[in-house]
């Protein structure tokens, strides 16, 4: 591998790791409350700083005179936003029978096996590393081992809806593979300005679902200065997490980058597992957690071939 080979997967890396970051301990810093004061976030507000994010990096796709997407194009990032609606949308409704938070947490963890799957099933081109099989299996047992069984079994009535979450995680996985593809030639940043206006605008319109059982309703989100600041704050983080996701989305193997939902999580648990504060149960999950994505980012299907593993017979 050339220097400049390993300078491209060193940047990959770097931007993995901020993207975690990012979706991980700092977007659960500003939108619990607990740390700075910052209100709960609305649908609303939701709806109003991923389209505010995506308008200002739609104006600097125009200052730099990036193209628009094509048709090909329109249609991956369409794709894209349909699985995520839809689970926006069943978590909105509140229903008393969904699924435990927990289960649906391990179902999308293990995306990598998901993208296994249709390998297998030839439904997709892109192959997954056992590695990287192996690698989803442990993230998910680090994460069963930091959270209270109660919170991932279901009951037997809840198990229909488990069901349907399970398949929006395969459908999820199955439009990376179809996006991946389709986008490999676009600007990240104009994909991500636009797919955050779709999902803004979409939210928008589904808000009064969303907030239904929701104690602050589809209020306003400009009732105080401490709440513009919290729209503005999640807003930047959006648009740098929607950035960093199509870009890695285009560059990085598939079967790497469905590791980001471990990543993210296992980079929210790592502070508390640090200073001491969780149990020995606890600090172990997230070391298991880095040991499954650092194999998951390393494994290749080339290394595991017949020759690489010199049972070539030759």
């Amino acid at each position: 591998m050339d220097k400049f080979a390993i300078a491209s997967q060193r940047g990959l890396i770097a931007a993995f790791v901020a993207l975690a970051i990012l979706m991980g301990p700092v977007a659960s810093v500003l939108s619990n409350p607990f740390y700075f004061g910052l209100p709960w976030p609305t649908p609303l507000s939701s709806a109003l700083a991923q389209t505010a994010a995506g308008v200002v990096l739609l104006g600097l796709c125009l200052l730099r005179g990036t193209a628009l997407p094509r048709q090909r194009e329109w249609l991956a990032l369409a794709a894209l936003l349909m699985p995520q609606l839809a689970m926006g949308f069943i978590a909105g409704l509140h229903l008393s029978h969904d699924a435990p938070w927990g289960a649906i947490t391990i179902v999308r963890f293990a995306s990598p096996l998901w993208l296994a799957l249709l390998s297998a099933l030839q439904l997709i081109r892109q192959e997954v590393p056992r590695a990287t099989a192996g690698a989803a299996i442990a993230g998910v047992g680090s994460f069963l081992l930091a959270t209270p069984v109660s919170d991932y079994r279901p009951a037997m009535h809840q198990v229909p809806m488990l069901v349907v979450h399970l398949l929006l995680a395969i459908a999820m996985a199955y439009t990376w593979a179809f996006a991946a593809r389709r986008l490999a030639n676009a600007a990240a940043l104009s994909c991500a300005a636009w797919f955050l206006m779709m999902q803004g605008i979409a939210e928008f319109v589904t808000g009064p679902i969303y907030s239904r059982g929701y104690s602050g309703g589809y209020a306003p989100p400009f009732e105080s200065h401490a709440q513009a600041v919290a729209l503005l704050a999640r807003g930047a983080v959006a648009a740098a997490c929607a950035w960093l996701w199509f870009r890695l989305l285009q560059r990085m193997r598939l079967s790497a980058f469905a590791m980001f939902l471990l990543a993210a999580w296992t980079a929210s648990v790592l502070p508390g597992a640090w200073m001491g504060w969780m149990q020995w149960r606890f600090a172990l999950a997230p070391a298991i957690g880095v040991g499954a994505v650092l194999i998951g980012l390393r494994a290749r299907v080339e290394d595991e071939q017949p020759t690489a593993l010199g049972l070539n017979g030759g």
